[in-house]
């Protein structure tokens, strides 16, 4: 059986023994909407909603933050023309592996804050186009953008700062793109919003990329500002998981994600370039 024109909102999953939100392979035209998934022993949210090339998927708004594996994994039909990925608003950190990572026909990422993760974005095949705008990739141990599919992605308007390698494989920087401090409101306290307008990030986007509504649902200006947020200061993260032991190392380690063979699952993060 299938199932089509699904919407997930308002939901917070965490302390899942899996991922938080699974969608199934079999489920098309979903839209996840202001959710909140940590904590989580798999991905914060999983999605194969592609049936047959039919539909697409959205994840606008969200929060993916603390899960043991990816904040996003996106494994749909790359041999489906027509089926479309669209993620925006949405803001996406301290995940054990990648923040967004998988495989897709076509995907769309604009006005994202990914941080704090094992790596940022990953992709391992993308058979028609990827493109990228408007997001902060900060502070991630490994990559920023990584395209092992050699197809090429689109970016631009973006800000990659502070990753081991902000850009990795196919992947290089739009004209309009920098690499600077975001200078967020307290990234150790989880606050990813930009301290001031001071910021790099500040009215620094395109509108022409930009959804409507921030991850908090304000209305961005024109020019918005890069990353998930309209404004400035002031948002309150939901509690993570509690502290860990001291016996317990509560960041990642380089080797912590596994080390993907040439056949590797979208799961996997890539080896670091020498």
């Amino acid at each position: 059986d299938t199932a089509n024109d699904i919407t997930f909102k308002n939901i917070k999953t965490h302390g899942a023994g899996q991922d938080g939100i699974y969608v199934s392979y079999k489920c098309y035209q979903v839209r996840i909407l202001e959710c909140d998934s940590y904590d989580n022993a798999g991905s914060g949210i999983t999605t194969y909603a592609d049936y047959a090339g039919h539909g697409s998927a959205t994840i606008a708004g969200s929060i993916c933050h603390e899960n043991r594996r990816n904040g996003i994994l996106i494994d749909s039909n790359v041999y489906a023309p027509g089926e479309e990925i669209n993620i925006f608003s949405s803001l996406i950190y301290g995940n054990d592996w990648n923040g967004i990572a998988g495989r897709w026909t076509i995907l769309s990422l604009s006005n994202a804050t990914v941080a704090d993760n094992g790596g940022g974005f990953y992709t391992s095949y993308t058979d028609h186009e990827t493109h990228i705008y408007n997001c902060i990739i900060s502070s991630n141990l490994n990559y920023g953008i990584f395209d092992r599919s050699e197809q090429g992605i689109v970016t631009d308007y973006n800000d990659l700062y502070s990753n081991q390698i902000d850009y990795g494989g196919a992947a290089s920087a739009g004209p309009h793109s920098f690499s600077s401090d975001p200078m967020f409101n307290n990234q150790t306290g989880r606050d990813y919003s930009l301290k001031d307008s001071h910021s790099p990030c500040y009215r620094a986007g395109s509108i022409r990329f930009a959804p409507q509504k921030d991850c908090r649902g304000e209305d961005f200006s024109d020019p918005p500002n890069v990353g998930a947020f309209a404004g400035i200061a002031g948002f309150t993260p939901t509690p993570g998981p509690p502290t860990p032991s001291l016996t317990v190392t509560p960041i990642p380690t380089a080797t912590r994600p596994p080390t993907p063979s040439p056949t590797a699952s979208p799961t996997a993060t890539p080896p670091i370039p020498t």
